[in-house]
């Protein structure tokens, strides 16, 4: 370890310094190199081997990452500007079904500081206890205020300010579902506008948030109500304009915010629909093209800050152009982009880096300061939450230059987390095998979700990898992640079930084709080999359904799992019922094979990879399953 002693404006810093200290290798010792500490009086970072001058306390925390980065090459003196107000991440802990524990809170908390990230939006849509609502998320792994006001005031010590995420519209599926709040639904999403009801239940919401955070700004969500005033609103009220509904709704909301002292932050794209004068929930929330009305101008409430985000778009200039439309009708903007982790086992990179950076400097460019990476759970939270530590290192060195390189960027991230760059750059192959690239900015191949569930005596999504070469492709990927799953430190796990994803598909991934080529042919030989490889198929789906089980309740809270114990369970059972089949085909049970019998097709078809496939039920079957 190396030794140090800071002395100096360390006022406020004690606590969060004996945090992150011993996960940077740093002893505090009165024996050891003398560090002077000060306030920087031009709001600029500057560390050397003797000084740190800090303009507000995250930089600090990231100054001590540098010391350690650079401590062997002294003297050495570094100037870093930052370039935001705000730079943070988001955690989607709810639609995944993945709540992380406090534990793993605060330690990415103290991973953010390390890297100089200074806010975290903590979205929590029902995960959150209120006051005279049992059913508000309930079995869900909803946090209680003492959790919250826990990892609060951990955050606070490490300059961190946490503001909470919630929904006071649409995106409330998961509370609207019990029986208790059907009189508050307009449809089984959205919250019925209007009703009084209604705001007495967002109130005792904002009340409860409040308590829970020492922050008065609280993000109350309102994006995506695509089917608002559609459902028993229509009904009670007749057709109304999604724009004039949502103006109601936003002033009553905003009425309670004041009256509750808080600061308030939506989603724009609502608004931005408005903007286009399209309400058709098909059409594109990032046109650019054409004015921003006048009278949207005029009655937009200036008492609330915007949130433009933006996941895929690639082009600098659209950005730039979004951007300075928002500011026509918005004083206060926040940019949101992504660490693209939502759509299966891992962390989609080569999207990430295409969006950010292009972001980013858009974001420098017209003078927007506040900005933060989302991450979300839709597809189910298959992968690790660590997965994205590589996209939070991206966001906060380009929070502290006007431009970043790969090589510096690597630098970085080594010296914070202990992790290889190039191999979480290489996490994006377990979905993207073959390397194409994606024509639309919000294309998406998760190949490794989609070969993993799919029935391979069904075949869905054969005809599509046919050709590609995919057996061969993750054998290659399972030797990165197996060499990754050693020097990665703390984060070897992560790999470790990358590794395990990508055993089970070197040997499912095409095993489906040589099915059904075998039985095609009247192979029994091959049909035969066929039988030993879904045993062991089955036998590693096992092995890695207890990896994925022993990670989760290190890093989660236990509630979720149990959707998983239902896909592996059916993952391993369809292995099994499919080798029954061919024996009871090969030893003259059964004649015919009816799943075999049928002709490939592609998926909706479309010939070549599937693209943006997101939800479980739709890979393991086309008959009906009704998940709720």
């Amino acid at each position: 370890m190396k030794q140090f002693r800071f002395i100096g404006a360390l006022e406020g810093l004690s606590e969060g310094l004996a945090i992150v200290a011993p996960m940077l290798g740093i002893e505090v010792s009165d024996a050891g190199k003398e560090i002077k500490v000060s306030k920087s009086t031009d709001g600029k970072l500057h560390v050397s081997d003797t000084a740190i001058a800090y303009a507000e306390p995250v930089h600090f925390f990231r100054a001590l990452g540098l010391l350690v980065e650079h401590w062997e090459t002294r003297p050495f003196s570094i100037t870093e500007t930052p370039q935001f107000d705000t730079n943070g991440l988001m955690i989607d802990l709810c639609q995944g079904n993945d709540t992380l524990n406090t534990e793993n809170l605060k330690h990415t908390f103290s991973r953010m500081a390390i890297m100089g990230l200074n806010t975290f939006y903590f979205y929590i849509e029902d995960s959150y206890e209120v006051e005279g609502e049992p059913y508000f998320g309930y079995m869900r792994g909803r946090y209680t205020r003492a959790e919250l006001r826990e990892v609060d005031a951990f955050a606070k010590k490490l300059g961190i300010t946490i503001i909470p995420c919630i929904q006071t519209l649409a995106h409330l599926h998961d509370a609207l579902k019990w029986a208790p709040y059907a009189e508050y639904q307009d449809d089984h999403d959205t919250l019925l506008v209007g009703d009084e009801r209604t705001y007495t239940l967002i109130r005792k919401m904002l009340q409860s948030i409040k308590a829970s955070f020492s922050s008065k700004k609280i993000h109350i969500g309102m994006d995506e109500a695509w089917r608002l005033g559609q459902g028993y609103y229509l009904l009670k009220n007749g057709y109304q304009k999604k724009y004039d509904i949502m103006k109601e709704h936003l002033t009553r909301v905003l009425a309670i915010c004041d009256d509750l002292d808080i600061e308030a932050m939506i989603w724009s794209d609502m608004f931005m629909k408005a903007a286009n004068q399209n309400e058709d929930p098909l059409s594109d929330y990032f046109q650019i093209e054409g004015e921003v009305p006048q009278e949207m101008i005029d009655s937009t409430p200036r008492n609330v800050d915007f949130v433009y985000w933006d996941y895929g778009t690639t082009t600098q200039s659209r950005y730039e152009a979004q951007i300075n439309r928002h500011f026509q009708f918005c004083d206060r903007l926040v940019f949101a982009g992504a660490i693209w982790n939502w759509t299966s086992f891992t962390a989609d990179y080569d999207r990430t880096f295409a969006a950010a950076e292009a972001a980013l400097a858009a974001c420098k460019k017209t003078g927007l300061k506040n900005v933060f990476a989302t991450t979300w759970g839709d597809g189910g939270a298959e992968r690790n939450i660590y997965v994205v530590l590589l996209g939070m290192q991206l966001f906060a060195e380009h929070g502290y230059a006007s431009d970043v390189s790969e090589e510096k960027l690597a630098s970085r991230f080594m010296a914070c987390t202990g992790c290889h760059y190039e191999d979480f750059r290489a996490m994006t192959y377990l979905d993207n095998p073959y390397g194409m690239e994606l024509p639309d900015a919000y294309d998406f191949v998760a190949s490794s979700s989609y070969l993993m569930w799919q029935d391979v005596m069904m075949g869905m999504f054969d005809k599509n990898v046919e050709g590609l070469g995919m057996t061969k492709q993750y054998e290659e990927i399972y030797a990165k992640m197996k060499t990754a799953s050693t020097r990665n430190g703390e984060y070897n796990y992560v790999f470790d079930f990358l590794k395990k994803v990508a055993d089970v598909l070197r040997i499912k991934a095409e095993l489906g084709l040589r099915i059904k080529s075998a039985y095609d042919k009247k192979d029994n030989a091959a049909l035969k080999t066929c039988i030993t490889d879904l045993k062991e198929a089955a036998a590693r789906a096992e092995a890695l359904y207890e990896c994925h089980r022993d990670w989760w309740f290190k890093v989660n809270k236990a509630f979720g799992f149990e959707v998983f114990d239902v896909r592996y369970g059916g993952l391993i059972k369809m292995l099994e019922r499919g080798a029954l089949r061919l024996e009871s085909y090969l030893n003259g049970t059964v004649a015919v094979l009816d799943e075999l019998e049928l002709e490939r097709l592609p998926y909706n078809g479309k010939e070549g990879p599937v693209h943006n496939l997101l939800q479980y039920p739709s890979m393991i079957t086309a008959g009906h399953l009704k998940v709720e």
